[in-house]
């Protein structure tokens, strides 16, 4: 948000040359809305060819920039008890993430890992994150277990 603000002085600086205060301000918003998304709207999409470890810390990045989050911590790649993420939101709550890049559907093995981290963790929620989609078997497993679904994350 604090950069969205500069942003927005910024375009209303550049814009304050001899045009008037109406234009001004519209044109100040416009330039705000293209400058922020030239400078990080770039790297809201995965890139072709990411490996599963680079999107999963592409993943992280994203739950850092959401401001929801105090810390956010990509696990080993290996040994990771099914958590690929641990979180800790604003109220001190622990949530555990399992990601998935996927061509295809996402299974209900995903949601399973996430509901098996989140015991080991002793964590308050779990989810799944896939630029994908859940198969509805996946789904009913998640809602069942209240685990919290991002699909099409990075598309």
């Amino acid at each position: 948000m604090k950069k969205l603000i500069l942003f927005f002085i910024a375009g209303v600086s550049i814009a304050c040359f001899p045009i008037g205060v109406i234009p001004v301000g519209i044109f100040g918003v416009a330039l705000t809305i293209l400058l922020y998304h030239v400078w990080f709207g770039k790297s809201r999409k995965i890139k072709k060819g990411m490996t599963g470890l680079e999107y999963e810390h592409w993943c992280a990045e994203r739950l850092i920039k959401s401001g929801k989050y105090r810390t956010v911590t990509v696990t080993p790649a290996s040994g990771d008890y099914g958590a690929d993420i641990v979180a800790v939101d604003r109220k001190g709550n622990k949530v555990v993430y399992q990601c998935k890049m996927y061509g295809g559907k996402v299974d209900n093995t995903a949601v399973q890992e996430a509901v098996a981290a989140k015991a080991h963790y002793k964590a308050d929620r779990a989810g799944v994150i896939t630029n994908s989609q859940l198969t509805k078997k996946a789904r009913e497993l998640a809602w069942e277990n209240a685990v919290e679904l991002m699909e099409g994350f990075g598309d």
